[in-house]
């Protein structure tokens, strides 16, 4: 069990997602993961928390524009979201929204990098559990600019920048307080963008059959890795996240 209580800045510390059909996603993400759901509100745009063991691991939300993609987002720590709302703009980010305060549980702001990958800094709570079945274990930025995109998140959250790894193309991890945290590489061609979200499976095989059994689709069929056993899928509304083997110890 891997309970959380802090997040080092530039840490991912949360991720949500934005579906059309809220209970259509809280089916399926229910189903893949066993995750529990707070009542939701009557409003059909309110913000749902995905609980496991009774601790919060993830959002789910209907957006409020049609625009907006079903898409995780990924959460970046901060000590001061006002002072990181700043520093995007001062590094050639964007901001995507304005300072939002979320009462009793933080302050974000939604922003794009200079590459055009989209996430939130979040000065907050946290997920309260993670890197365990059913939890986030890992969010990576593949872009267009690596180069770029490594600059723009060391300067605007103070985050180190590994060495290359020797066997994939332009790809780093990036670390707080010397503990790799996440990854920045090389989006395959034609794909934009992007920041991927990993969770946690006891057993990544049987979570693929869940997830085709729920609707979803296989992206890339499990595979073992240095890292666990790895595969990447869709769920029914078009989101795409990735799985990754882990101890349930």
């Amino acid at each position: 069990m891997s309970e959380m209580t802090h997040y080092g800045q530039g840490t991912p510390c949360w991720i949500d997602l934005s579906a059309g059909d809220r209970a259509a996603a809280l089916a399926f993400y229910r189903t893949v993961f066993g995750w529990d759901f707070d009542e939701p509100a009557d409003s059909r745009d309110s913000y749902t928390t995905a609980r496991l063991r009774g601790k919060a691991v993830a959002g789910i939300f209907v957006p409020g524009r049609a625009e907006i993609p079903n898409v995780w987002t990924t959460y970046l720590a901060s000590d001061d979201v006002d002072v990181a709302a700043k520093a995007i703009v001062d590094h050639g980010g964007q901001l995507l929204t304005g300072l939002i305060d979320v009462p009793g549980t933080g302050r974000m702001v939604v922003a794009s990098d200079p590459t055009g990958a989209a996430f939130s800094a979040w000065q907050g709570t946290g997920a309260q559990l993670a890197n365990e079945p059913g939890t986030l274990i890992w969010n990576e930025l593949m872009t267009t600019d690596p180069g770029a995109a490594r600059d723009f998140y060391s300067e605007v959250f103070g985050v180190g920048i590994g060495e290359p790894f020797q066997d994939e193309a332009d790809y780093t991890t990036f670390a707080v307080a010397g503990h790799d945290v996440g990854g920045i590489g090389l989006a395959e061609p034609g794909v934009p963008p992007h920041w991927a979200v990993y969770f946690g499976v006891a057993d990544t095989d049987a979570t693929v059959a869940a997830v085709g059994a729920a609707g979803g689709r296989v992206n890339r069929e499990p595979a073992d890795t240095p890292y666990g056993r790895m595969a990447t899928c869709t769920d029914p509304q078009g989101a795409r996240f990735s799985l990754l083997s882990v101890s349930a110890g």
